[in-house]
């Protein structure tokens, strides 16, 4: 009985070689865009790591991963990074890569068991135009300019 797997389909030998011998011809230019990706992925694993090892690892309130990403793109603008500021730069870039795609995951699951994350547009323009704060405490009565906003933008 013939198998259609992905691994009885591909010969990964002949594939693994074609793609070393395409790397080696173009490796004199790649080696800037391929270092960089490099940099980037291996900063988004190991905060994708951290995160799946110890959890959600927070620091004065803020996940380890966004404050990280922030605080080397802080060095590497400021210049402290001095000549390593493009490497701060790749791991920051990581760093906020966990951060945001671990955000838009759990949104995205959410959504997938039935939850609504934003009200529909009609209850935006009633609760504004009744200047309430809308059920999940996003908008208050203080929040008259957002509130204004609204009113001109969702028609009722």
């Amino acid at each position: 009985m013939s198998s259609n797997t992905l691994e009885n389909v591909v010969d990964w030998p002949s594939l693994a070689q074609s793609l070393v011998r395409s790397l080696a011809q173009q490796a004199p230019n790649a080696g800037g865009p391929c270092t960089d990706a490099l940099e980037v992925c291996a900063a988004a694993f190991a905060s994708g790591f951290a995160r799946g090892r110890w959890g959600r690892l927070e620091v004065g309130g803020v996940p380890v991963d966004l404050g990280a990403g922030v605080l080397l793109h802080f060095m590497a603008w400021s210049g402290l990074g001095g000549e390593r500021r493009q490497e701060l730069q790749h791991l920051a870039e990581g760093a906020l890569a966990t951060y945001f795609a671990t955000w838009g995951a759990t949104l995205g699951k959410r959504v997938r068991e039935g939850e609504q994350l934003l009200p529909l547009p009609g209850v935006v323009a009633e609760l504004a135009s009744r200047g309430r704060a809308i059920s999940n405490g996003s908008l208050t009565e203080k929040d008259s300019e957002l509130l204004q906003f609204i009113r001109t933008v969702v028609p009722s």
